[in-house]
């Protein structure tokens, strides 16, 4: 007679709850953020231990990470194909011009919206008519693609490291100082850090 082998219930390692937890869409606190995904997958650590804990498990995950990544949509030729498109974004600007343009004297690319009848008033307080003419422009946009552009030298690495300067003034304190001491008209004894 052979013996039943009791059910033993299955619980996810803490490694795949931190995948979990890491790629969880509905969860703003933990998307692709390691520390906090290492906190709700139930490591117990102080706070620079699980950002460490976090960075080993991102380590050990990163291809299951970037199929994830491939599944959603955000792969590295997905990601590039986007930037690509954002070189070619345009933008339509509204101009009113005085006065009425046909459209066979439009620049290219300009659409003529409508010509109306706009009634303004003088200094003299009578009322005129003037034509305007509404033309819509469109344009590339140099600031939108701008950011593509600088979004693209990042992921290339073309940009120069950038170089901070912190300038440091150490925390002196001076045991049995007097007045004199300080303003310099005597020596100041012992200096000890605070």
């Amino acid at each position: 007679m052979t013996k039943k082998k009791p059910k033993v219930e299955i619980k996810p390692n803490k490694l795949a709850l931190w995948l979990l937890h890491y790629t969880n869409e509905n969860c703003s606190t933990t998307l692709f953020n390691k520390t906090e995904s290492a906190r709700q997958a139930g490591y117990n650590a102080k706070e620079t231990s699980l950002q460490s804990i976090g960075c080993q498990n991102y380590r050990k995950l990163k291809d299951k990470i970037s199929e994830w990544l491939d599944e959603h949509g955000l792969s590295e030729n997905a990601l590039k194909e986007r930037l690509v498109k954002g070189f070619d974004v345009s933008e339509t600007k509204i101009i009113n011009v005085k006065g009425e343009i046909k459209k066979e004297e439009l620049p290219q690319g300009a659409r003529l919206l409508f010509v109306g009848v706009l009634t303004k008033c003088d200094k003299q307080g009578n009322d005129y008519d003037e034509l305007t003419s509404v033309i819509a422009l469109d344009m590339a946009s140099i600031e939108v693609q701008r950011k593509f552009l600088d979004m693209g030298l990042k992921m290339k690495g073309l940009y120069a490291a950038e170089h901070h300067i912190i300038e440091v003034k150490p925390l002196i304190t001076y045991k049995d100082t007097t007045k004199e001491q300080i303003e310099g008209d005597s020596e100041i004894p012992q200096i000890t850090d605070g």
